[in-house]
């Protein structure tokens, strides 16, 4: 292996410069309010490549410290997708889920077979570590969710909406659907608990 390693931060896995890495340590250590005095003498770009490595409320944190010209400079320097994903984990309040939000990866459409999701999982699978797949509509309306095992197991020509999970939780009163439902979606999502 070269002068670069392999990391694994915000689920991807990405070629690290060994300056980059060298600071990545520190700064995952550090107080925001640190970390924007650490990364005061660096390019834009190796800032943005920072934030990137980082989980997207950290990123935010460190973010939302910089002056506000330095913060629009590094937005603009960043990709139209992290600029775009930062500046809607804004709108959040700080210590909420919404901080934490990543662009879904695995997106597809109902009519899509297993074979076609399956071979667009290999090819995301080297840029991050997937786990589920979303279902959504024309207006990108979540319909369900594929859990890899269920694809995993699926016949090849099936369309992922004959395997999806469709409300696996509801959001209303801690209640599941129905038992089939609480049945797959406690096998899909294991770190949750039932009531």
């Amino acid at each position: 292996m070269s002068d670069s390693t392999k990391e694994i931060a915000s689920g991807a896995v990405r070629e690290i410069e060994p300056e980059l890495r060298e600071l990545f340590t520190e700064v995952v250590e550090r107080d925001p309010r640190e970390v924007v005095k650490m990364l005061e003498p660096y390019p834009h770009e190796f800032v943005v490549q920072m934030l990137e490595l980082l989980n997207p409320a950290s990123a935010l944190n460190i973010l939302d410290r910089f002056d506000p010209p330095r913060r629009q400079t590094v937005l603009a320097t960043a990709s139209v997708e992290d600029t775009r994903q930062w500046v809607r984990n804004q709108t959040y309040p700080e210590r909420t889920i919404g901080r934490l939000m990543q662009p879904p990866l695995a997106v597809f459409c109902p009519q899509t077979s297993v074979t076609e999701a399956a071979e667009q999982i290999r090819q995301l699978a080297s840029k991050a570590i997937i786990t589920y797949g979303f279902v959504t509509d024309e207006e990108e309306k979540l319909l369900g969710i594929i859990v890899m095992r269920d694809l995993l197991l699926a016949q090849s020509n099936q369309r992922l909406e004959q395997i999806m999970l469709t409300n696996p939780l509801l959001s209303h009163a801690g209640h599941v659907s129905s038992r089939s439902d609480e049945s797959r979606a406690g096998s899909a999502l294991p770190g949750l608990s039932r009531l």
